[in-house]
């Protein structure tokens, strides 16, 4: 495999990192993605809620820094555990869209299933993991969360 993107998210992503090992030692290159939602004043809306209905200015450039923050935490424990080389990409916007525009080219996304875990089928997944699952221009490997997997070593089976 020439590419792999693996897309993380807070919930799952360990597993996600475990499953990719037995194909990253032999790509070319690895993607770390991580997608920071945009949905108008969502988080805001929330922390408005939380600080109760006099909050007249709800400080969304804070909100949005803490999530940067965030996401560069993920990404940077994401690439120490990976063990190898790798390019981390962080985006906002629709989650759905930015996975498959990093995806163009890619030979592999790996991902974790992040809907309603008791059930299989659709209602595993996601709105935007059963848009990209549907929509990737490559091959996907969904990954249950909390999932571990033995670590590939190049050159052994198993």
């Amino acid at each position: 495999m020439r590419r792999i993107v693996i897309w993380v998210t807070g919930s799952g992503w360990r597993s996600c990192l475990s499953a990719a090992t037995h194909f990253a030692h032999g790509a070319e290159s690895v993607v770390l993605l991580h997608v920071i939602p945009s949905g108008g004043d969502a988080p805001t809306g929330g922390l408005r809620g939380l600080l109760g209905r006099g909050q007249e200015r709800v400080p969304a450039q804070q909100v949005n820094e803490f999530a940067q923050a965030a996401a560069h935490r993920l990404l940077s424990r994401g690439r120490r555990l990976l063990g190898r080389g790798c390019e981390t990409v962080s985006r906002v916007g629709r989650p759905e869209r930015e996975v498959l525009s990093v995806c163009a080219g890619a030979d592999l996304l790996v991902c974790g299933r992040d809907g309603q875990s008791r059930l299989t089928g659709p209602k595993s997944l996601a709105p935007a993991t059963r848009f990209v699952v549907g929509h990737a221009p490559c091959a996907v490997l969904l990954v249950w969360p909390d999932e571990e997997f033995p670590v590939a070593r190049p050159g052994r089976c198993g």
